[in-house]
């Protein structure tokens, strides 16, 4: 059986073509997952509060309501009503992530903060 040979430049083509996939590939991979990223706490309870600031401050606004785009902090798994919501924000960031607290306590905290300013 002949063996078979290539010569040295397809060799060095494809090393050189397989790395270049290797790259895009990583780049592409890349760019995906920065849009995945979820938004930090802060941010979404900064969104969160321009949300409801838009809306008049009206304090008859469900904080649960206020979907903040980009927010999924996993916090809340027991309810998954609040999650990537201004109340998961206000709780995460001014309540030291304690959903035992009151609802009323939760949105007068959240109000103090988002419109007494």
């Amino acid at each position: 059986m002949k063996a078979l040979s290539l010569p040295i430049n397809a060799v060095v083509v494809i090393i050189l073509a397989v790395f270049v996939f290797l790259v895009a590939s990583a780049l592409f991979i890349g760019s995906s997952n920065q849009n995945m990223k979820s938004i930090s706490d802060q941010e979404a309870l900064l969104n969160g509060c321009a949300m409801w600031r838009e809306r008049g401050c009206d304090y008859a606004t469900v904080i649960g309501e206020i979907k903040v785009q980009g927010y999924d902090s996993r916090r809340s798994e027991k309810d998954v009503s609040y999650k990537g919501t201004l109340k998961e924000a206000c709780v995460a960031m001014l309540m030291n992530g304690e959903f035992a607290e009151t609802d009323d306590k939760i949105k007068n905290t959240c109000y103090n903060y988002c419109c007494s300013r």
